[in-house]
């Protein structure tokens, strides 16, 4: 299933970001992809949140949201 499709049936976002890095840029070593899901002013940039809301308190619930759906 693609990631995409998961990303909107669990968070109905508004759209969604794609990017990756490569080159110079890629300082993990390895391919990898974002897939950000988005909403209208989210006020998404490519800095830490201005509020992040918890949100890195709530990357296990995240996966496991992500993971059930992959699994359904």
């Amino acid at each position: 299933m693609m990631m995409s499709t998961v990303l909107k049936r669990v968070f109905q976002p508004d759209g969604i970001t794609i990017c990756q890095n490569g080159g110079k840029f890629n300082d993990l070593n390895h391919y990898h992809m974002h897939l950000i899901p988005r909403y209208e002013g989210d006020g998404f940039g490519w800095s830490d949140p201005l509020h992040p809301d918890g949100a890195e308190n709530r990357l296990r619930v995240t996966r496991d949201k992500l993971r059930d759906a992959m699994m359904a």
